[in-house]
C-alpha cells in the first residue's frame, strides 16, 4: 500500500502546476490517506520500520508545497492542519473501543478484557491485558489498545454519544 500511496502522491505532483494548502490536503485526504489508513485497519502496524514507511509517505506529501518545505514536519502537519498517522491509529482504535465498550456494534465483545478493579482512579471501564506468550498476540487489537484506554479520562469515556467522545478525545 505504501508504493500505492506514493504512486498517487506522484500523480498529484505531476498533475498539478501549482498546488495551495486548501488543494492539497484536499487531494491528499481523499486520494492518499485512504490507503494508508486501510493498511492500519488490516495490518496492525507495529514495528518502528514500517511506522516510519507510512510516515514518510506523509512527509513527502507535506513537503510538496515550496514555501513550507523547508520546515520541520511537524510544522508542516500543524500549518496544514493535518494529524499524524499514528495519532490517527491510535484515535481509531479508542472509537472502536467505544463502540465496543457501549454496545454500538452487533458483534460480541468478548475480545476485550474487562479489569477487576474498583474505580478509585481513572474511570468505571478499565480494561485489562491478557497474559500472551509470542509477539503476535501484543499486536493484536485487544492487546494495544488497554493502556492507551485507561489512561483516559472519566469524562472522555463516559461521552454519550460517538461524536461527543471524538470531541472529548481530541481535546484530550
Amino acid at each position: 500500500m505504501v508504493l500505492k500511496a506514493n504512486r498517487q502522491l506522484g500523480l498529484i505532483k505531476r498533475s498539478f502546476t501549482y498546488l495551495d494548502e486548501k488543494t492539497l490536503v484536499l487531494l491528499y485526504i481523499s486520494l492518499v490517506r485512504p490507503l494508508l489508513e486501510y493498511v492500519n485497519v488490516t495490518w496492525p502496524v507495529s514495528f518502528k520500520k514500517d511506522i516510519d514507511k507510512l510516515e514518510r509517505v506523509q512527509r513527502r506529501a507535506t513537503s510538496l508545497l515550496p514555501h513550507i518545505r523547508q520546515l520541520h514536519y511537524q510544522d508542516r502537519l500543524k500549518i496544514l492542519n493535518l494529524p499524524s498517522l499514528v495519532y490517527r491509529r491510535v484515535r481509531g482504535d479508542m472509537i472502536r473501543v467505544y463502540k465496543f465498550l457501549h454496545d454500538l456494534y452487533t458483534v460480541d465483545r468478548g475480545i476485550l478484557e474487562m479489569a477487576n478493579t474498583s474505580v478509585t482512579r481513572g474511570h468505571n471501564l478499565k480494561l485489562s491485558r491478557l497474559t500472551c506468550r509470542s509477539r503476535i498476540r501484543h499486536d493484536y487489537f485487544s492487546q494495544r489498545i488497554v493502556e492507551y484506554w485507561n489512561v483516559l479520562p472519566s469524562d472522555v469515556v463516559n461521552a454519550s454519544s460517538v461524536n461527543s467522545f471524538k470531541g472529548r478525545l481530541d481535546k484530550h
